[in-house]
């Protein structure tokens, strides 16, 4: 009989190690696993706490155990709780552990943690910076949402943010993501409404819906990485865009409400959502649309417009040769009175002023120059000693074209008063003018040769 006493004792014994114990040291609850291993956990009397300074091991019965835990919502809605410190022993803090803390302001995080949770600093309005160690890969969805940073340095040691990670900081003017960010996601600074500027690195291919959506961002410069730009991204956004050269596709209402007076639509557009550009501050005027085949746009009805049509001098200039295509592509036709040829980035000028001019093509399909000289004036090269004109030229390349021009000797006046007499000749439907000494000049005063 006794031994199996015996041997019930050392079962229930063993039973109770292995489960662990629950105790409090110092104001704070424990759980004491048999590994020697300690996590903190929730307890009521947490609602009076001021101070929270958690020990890298706790000592109970003979033994000291490793803290290495906090666990799901610990300090949950503890509003008189100012302060936390975290010893580097913990690996883990739970889901929603510091959440609410209305009045914590500050923290210092363990360099051992490698993630911090969903909802883990979710509503702590104090908390007005904080330092995110090294060690930490990954951040939450709501991570810290509704906390009152007014700038954030996130690491290089992270590589994903999660949705809505620091959606409702008021606060936030500035934010530097790390070249370690692949995409930045849904809703990640949503209604931020003062952040005021943000670096998005080279290694960002996407910028997800509702990503800055409500931030009054001055500028937005979009790096040639990004390849989507998803709904509502920017939505009451900037001053200034500035999309990347490898942009495929542009959301539903990505920059609508925008403060902009111009954008250009890169090469690379594929398609663009409803109202993506649209804005009833009538500022855009301006659009360069440089895809030559135009974006499909999604839900093109009067509701889906991608631009507010009637603003005053609104103008889309389109590639050579696409004029057609877009004002009779879906979406697009709707602006066929807007849309015409980009405007050259070539011009033209005399060397010597008064001597003559030089006409510029009109559009950016024209792709010749002319050097026409004043009355008495002849063409002799350009500057950059070619000799043909007109002269073809490429209109994509932004150039400045001087002609040189020099009075023509002996009949700087033509005229009957001057006796000079003059025979005009007609050659292939062309006017030339022949001099006594035989010198020949076409109708523009370019000496024949």
């Amino acid at each position: 009989m006794k031994k199996y006493v015996f041997l019930l004792l050392f079962v229930l014994a063993s039973f109770r190690v292995s489960a662990g114990y629950y105790v409090i040291k110092d104001g704070i609850r424990y759980f004491l696993e048999a590994a020697l291993k300690a996590e903190v956990l929730y307890d009521t009397s947490y609602l009076n706490l001021t101070t929270a300074s958690i020990p890298s091991s706790v000592y109970h019965n003979g033994e000291h155990y490793t803290v290495t835990e906090i666990r799901y919502e610990a300090f949950k809605d503890c509003i008189n709780l100012e302060s936390v410190t975290i010893p580097n022993s913990v690996t883990y803090i739970g889901k929603r552990a510091f959440m609410n803390c209305s009045s914590l302001f500050s923290v210092s995080l363990s360099n051992s943690i490698t993630k911090i949770e969903e909802w883990t600093f979710n509503g702590c309005r104090s908390l007005t910076s904080i330092i995110i160690p090294n060690s930490v890969t990954s951040i939450g969805e709501y991570a810290f949402s509704r906390c009152g940073f007014d700038s954030v340095t996130i690491p290089n040691s992270i590589s994903s943010i999660g949705k809505h990670a620091f959606s409702y900081c008021d606060n936030l003017v500035y934010v530097n993501i790390p070249n370690s960010i692949d995409f930045i996601s849904e809703g990640a600074f949503s209604w931020c409404t003062n952040l005021n500027y943000v670096t998005i690195p080279n290694s960002v291919t996407g910028v997800h819906s509702y990503a800055f959506y409500q931030c009054l961002m001055d500028s937005v410069i979009i790096p040639n990485s990004v390849t989507y730009i998803g709904d509502y991204a920017f939505i009451t956004s900037p001053l200034v865009i500035k999309l990347g050269n490898r942009v495929e596709g542009i959301g539903n209402y990505a920059f609508s409400d925008l403060r902009a007076e111009s954008i250009i639509i890169p090469q690379s557009v594929r398609s663009i959502g409803r109202r993506a550009f649209y804005s009833d501050r009538n500022t855009l005027k301006i659009i360069f649309c440089e895809p030559a085949v135009p974006p499909e746009i999604s839900n093109y009805s009067d509701e889906g417009m991608i631009f507010k049509e009637d603003v005053e001098d609104f103008k889309i200039y389109v590639p050579c040769g696409s004029l057609n295509a877009y004002k009779n592509a879906p979406g697009w036709g709707i602006f066929a009175k807007y849309i015409q040829y980009e405007l050259s980035i070539v011009k033209g000028q005399p060397l010597v002023p008064g001597t003559g001019t030089v006409s510029v093509p009109g559009d950016k399909c024209g792709n010749v120059i002319e050097a026409i000289p004043a009355h008495g004036y002849q063409f002799i090269k350009w500057i950059d000693e070619n000799t043909d004109n007109p002269r073809t030229i490429d209109p994509d390349i932004e150039a400045i074209y001087t002609a040189v021009f020099e009075p023509i000797s002996g009949i700087e006046d033509v005229t009957e008063e001057n006796h000079i007499k003059v025979k005009k000749e007609v050659e292939d439907g062309k006017l030339y003018i022949l001099l006594p000494d035989g010198t020949r000049y076409d109708a523009t005063g370019r000496k024949i040769q």
